[in-house]
């Protein structure tokens, strides 16, 4: 019987550190919550522990592991990606801003003009 490869994503880190590896497919389902959480929040800005909180409900089932390292491993590749940014407060609290509100899909493939067909 054939296995058939899925495929991967290398995540990148801030200070060219190398990331984790992730199928592509999880990759793009927690990109797309991050990001799709981010629009609807005021100024486009959450709280990390929030983001967390919404994260359970909507991808454990999804995931076979814990989704909060899943969730934290794509929020330091969109960081390094520059999509998103993080603040810290005084007490230490952690906000994620989304730098772009009209980016539309992070992996959506370029359409192609009628032109060049």
């Amino acid at each position: 019987m054939k296995k058939i490869k899925e495929e991967k994503i290398e995540m990148l880190r801030m200070q060219n550190r190398r990331g984790a590896v992730l199928l592509k497919n999880q990759y793009d389902t927690i990109s797309g919550f991050i990001v799709d959480v981010l629009k609807t929040y005021p100024e486009n800005e959450i709280g990390l522990n929030e983001l967390l909180e919404l994260a359970h409900p909507k991808l454990d089932a999804q995931f076979h592991g814990d989704v909060s390292w899943f969730l934290l491993q794509v929020k330091q590749d969109l960081e390094a990606r520059r999509i998103i940014t993080t603040m810290l407060t005084r007490n230490r609290e952690q906000f994620i801003r989304l730098k772009n509100p009209n980016i539309e899909s992070l992996h959506k493939k370029p359409r192609r003009s009628p032109a060049f067909s």
